[in-house]
């Protein structure tokens, strides 16, 4: 303990009391003080931003047009704008009806684009069954800000994101027939009157500009995405990289704690065999008991934890493989597994741990088809490769894949057939050294 105690930069005493018993006392430096900021702040909520941001999203959605609205009727006259009152509240509440599918846009984007895409077609009903006059069903297309954040939602949250592509070409397409429709209900486009080639070619004109600003718009969408999930993977490589340099310092200092028993055993046998040669029965009978309790003690240091305790299962080895295949054919799925044990022999154990969660997490993606897992060893490195994972090409499970081969230093291939293709070195891969803020 003293020993420890001065490792740590402290100081240890230890004795017998005056009561009787036995007193052990410790010093020890604290270098873990928390930092004060160096001036008022707050720690971010962000479950609670995310939690607010969609109605507030649908707030700015409907309050945009309804200002659009009203900053165009100031300059009408008193009577106009009596005449117009109730077509301008019909318009209005087709505008707020339109927004309100956004509150949904990360629970299920490509529900609220439908949703979205069809009460855009209310206003030219509301224009074909009311009668709207023009000076107000001009106002329905400033709802089409909505398509264009129903369309990043899609992108940004959708899933997939190399099946979003119809989007925007939907939305384009949409929201140019939904215009197209109200003018010809209304029979006039800017106060001259529309025919049926100019309805075409309406059509065709807002689908040219309609559809660089919704392309625009996902292409957003994915890159916040690809942000978003590139950085949930090495946070979950940070988290894992931080565990296993507790797991490897937790085993030293197990190491460390046998050998000091195994010597003090050993002392104890030692002092055990030279009184039994000398024949002094009390000092073997109180040395053996030193000698038990010290080996206990070693026992149970080195042990899983007793009963009750926690029991420890070995880091997953190449060798493993096999098993996880097996139970994944037990479970329906047909995985194939050849290399072995030619491909895994002499392998450092950081390999044979990337290998395995690499094969795992590729098999694990959620594809339900047959598998086949080869391993190769060449020149120095270890060539994986997984077919029938078409998940695993693509998403999160890709970007945690990348983050796995690049701990290992190796190189990895997502083919959009469903095929992946890892090299790792075969030989030793130095620890990764990151933190993680508390």
């Amino acid at each position: 303990m003293r020993e420890r105690a001065a490792a740590a930069g402290g100081e240890l005493t230890a004795g017998p009391t005056p009561e009787g018993g036995w007193r052990v006392s410790a010093t020890l430096p604290d270098g873990a003080e928390p930092r004060r900021p160096d001036g008022p702040g707050r720690r971010r909520d962000v479950l609670r931003e995310q939690q607010l941001a969609d109605p507030a999203l649908v707030s700015v959605a409907t309050i945009l047009p309804l200002s659009f609205v009203l900053a165009l009727t100031e300059d009408w006259s008193a009577a106009a704008r009596r005449a117009t009152l109730p077509a301008l509240l019909v318009v209005c509440g087709l505008l707020v009806l339109h927004a309100v599918p956004l509150l949904w846009r990360r629970r299920a984007p490509c529900p609220v684009l439908l949703a979205v895409l069809a009460t855009a077609w209310a206003g030219p009903a509301a224009v074909a069954a009311w009668h709207l006059p023009s000076s107000t069903a001009q106002f329905l297309p400033a709802g089409a800000l909505v398509e264009t954040l129903a369309v990043y939602a899609v992108a940004a949250y959708g899933r997939g994101p190399g099946r979003t592509w119809p989007a925007p070409v939907a939305a384009a397409l949409g929201t140019a027939g939904a215009m197209t429709v109200a003018s010809w209900a209304d029979r006039s486009v800017g106060g001259e009157p529309m025919s049926a080639g100019g309805a075409v070619l309406l059509a065709f004109l807002l689908s040219v500009l309609l559809a660089p600003v919704f392309t625009a718009m996902w292409g957003a969408g994915l890159v916040v995405r690809r942000r978003r999930l590139r950085a949930l993977a090495f946070d979950e490589f940070a988290f894992a990289s931080s565990m296993w340099q507790a797991d490897r310092a937790a085993e030293a200092e197990r190491r460390r704690l046998a050998a000091a028993l195994r010597d003090a055993v050993l002392e104890h046998t030692r002092a055990l065999v030279g009184a039994a040669r000398r024949g002094d029965l009390a000092e073997v009978a109180g040395t053996a008991r030193a000698a038990l309790a010290a080996m206990r003690e070693m026992l149970q240091g080195l042990g899983d934890g007793g009963e009750t305790g926690p029991r420890l299962a070995p880091s997953p080895a190449v060798g493993d493989l096999e098993a996880l295949c097996r139970a994944l054919r037990r479970g329906g799925r047909d995985v194939r597994l050849r290399g072995l044990p030619e491909a895994g022999r002499d392998l450092p154990p950081s390999v044979q741990v990337s290998v395995y969660r690499i094969v795992e997490a590729a098999l694990y993606a959620g594809d339900p088809g047959p598998a086949r897992v080869s391993l190769r060893r060449w020149r120095g490195t270890l060539r994986i490769t997984v077919t029938g994972v078409r998940l695993a090409v693509a998403g999160p499970v890709a970007e945690r894949l990348r983050v796995q081969a690049a701990a290992g230093e190796g190189r990895i291939v997502c083919e959009p057939a469903g095929t992946l293709r890892v090299v790792l070195p075969a030989g030793a891969v130095p620890a990764p050294v990151q933190e993680v803020s508390p």
